[in-house]
């Protein structure tokens, strides 16, 4: 039976050794705080994402993207004397059009990723021997074009993962963008339907000299008032108008009895003003009018 037992020492070990494992500690000096004009363009100087608090790495993310790769354009890129070479070689700026994520670093004279910069997961690029192009920097100009393609790699390569991710991350972000901008401007011409139909009814109203209250507006009225029914026969009458009213909200109707007072009140002073611009300055009395 003894084999099968533990001695109580040993658990309590386990117990202590696993409570310390399982606490994770934050990683060391950690930027909590991001100010968009204040980014480094040299990729040899700048932070990576993964420096950056996660509540603020997509604001990080979207500064960078904005301005772009940095792709400086030099008269001379410094030169570089190989073992066994004759000639000295350096950076190529024609690699711009053929790599569109390359980015040059003036400080270290070495090459970077800018979407493995943007999207690379920690931990992950030292395995894949990716961390060249975001930390280091590539600066081997002899095995250039051998080092390039094989930073891309194939189609599931950590660099064209990363592509995806900048890719998604563009679109998912224009078409939101596009979205909100369609439905505003949507909601905006559908409010000037409403709003158009709604003041045209006041107007002829007034005009009359119609009430424009019912006793009962309720839907289910038989009889809602002179402003919402004549309402109901332009809707009726207009497939448009119809469809503005029915697709907006219970609070932007335009029918509500407060709105019907702001339509009256408002053409009050419009006429009001109209009346005053005819008058002038002429003083006038009763059954009198002076000219000054």
């Amino acid at each position: 039976m003894r084999r099968f037992l533990v001695p109580r020492a040993s658990i309590e070990n386990v117990n202590v050794v696993q409570s310390e494992a399982e606490v994770e500690e934050p990683p060391p000096n950690v930027v909590n705080e991001f100010n968009s004009n204040e980014i480094v363009r040299d990729p040899g100087l700048r932070k990576q994402i993964h420096e950056y608090a996660p509540d603020i790495q997509d604001q990080v993310r979207r500064a960078y993207i904005l301005k772009g790769p940095t792709q400086p354009i030099l008269e001379k890129f410094p030169r570089t004397q190989f073992a066994r070479e004759p000639r000295t070689r350096a950076f190529c700026k024609s690699w711009y059009e053929k790599y569109t994520w390359i980015e040059y670093s003036e400080f270290k004279d070495a090459a970077y990723c800018f979407h493995c910069f943007l999207f690379k997961k920690p931990g992950r690029s030292e395995q894949f021997g990716f961390e060249v192009f975001t930390k280091s920097g590539y600066k081997d100009w002899k095995h250039a074009s051998k080092g390039l393609q094989g930073h891309v790699g194939g189609h599931g390569s950590m660099h064209n993962s990363c592509m995806k991710d900048y890719d998604d991350y563009n679109n998912q972000r224009q078409s939101i963008g596009a979205k909100f901008l369609r439905a505003t401007r949507e909601s905006e011409e559908l409010y000037k339907i409403r709003l158009t139909c709604s003041l045209d009814c006041s107007r002829y109203l007034i005009a009359q000299g119609m009430a424009f209250r019912g006793h009962d507006e309720s839907v289910t009225s038989l009889n809602k008032g002179n402003f919402r029914e004549m309402v109901d026969w332009v809707k009726s009458n207009d497939e448009k108008v119809r469809d503005a009213y029915d697709r907006g909200s219970n609070d932007c109707k335009m029918i509500c009895g407060d709105i019907q007072k702001d339509f009256a009140t408002s053409c009050a002073a419009e006429v009001m003003k109209v009346i005053m611009g005819e008058l002038g300055d002429m003083l006038y009395r009763a059954g009198d009018i002076q000219v000054t």
